[in-house]
């Protein structure tokens, strides 16, 4: 980063400008666009983060017998948002008690899978047909 702007940027600078907008244009939903077109998710990359940060912490322990409390902060830290995004566990019978009663939309984001095991054998629905259509497009232009 540049000392309170006062330098002017460098060519990698600007060229991380460019690509990427300034640092203020960055928000959550486009830092998860950007990582996500590296394959990368945001849970993957706090995890590998966390896990170094345990082998720096563990080295450290090693070499000098303390904990560094910073280090140690940021794990507990760490350790908490994830606790905190993990959804809760559904219990069966009331998640259904509550779809029957109406207290479920169907627009909870929840999606009814529907089974094909009718179908004659070899066939599959339409909308697997446009998939293994798309997929076999993409394997053709290889």
């Amino acid at each position: 980063m540049r000392k309170a702007d006062k330098e002017p940027p460098t060519e990698l600078e600007r060229l991380r400008e460019t690509i990427f907008g300034s640092d203020y244009e960055v928000d959550d939903e486009l830092a998860d666009e950007i990582l996500a077109s590296h394959n990368i998710s945001s849970s993957e990359l706090v995890e590998e983060f966390k896990l170094r940060m345990q082998a720096e912490l563990k080295g450290e322990f090693e070499e000098t017998g303390k904990i560094n409390q910073s280090l140690e902060a940021a794990l507990k830290s760490i350790r908490a948002q994830q606790q905190g995004s993990k959804p809760l566990p559904i219990k069966a019978e009331s998640w259904i008690d509550g779809l029957l009663g109406g207290a479920i939309s169907s627009t909870s984001g929840s999606q009814v899978l529907f089974s094909f095991h009718k179908q004659k054998e070899g066939e599959v629905s339409a909308s697997d047909r446009v998939l293994l259509d798309e997929l076999e497009r993409e394997l053709d232009q290889e």
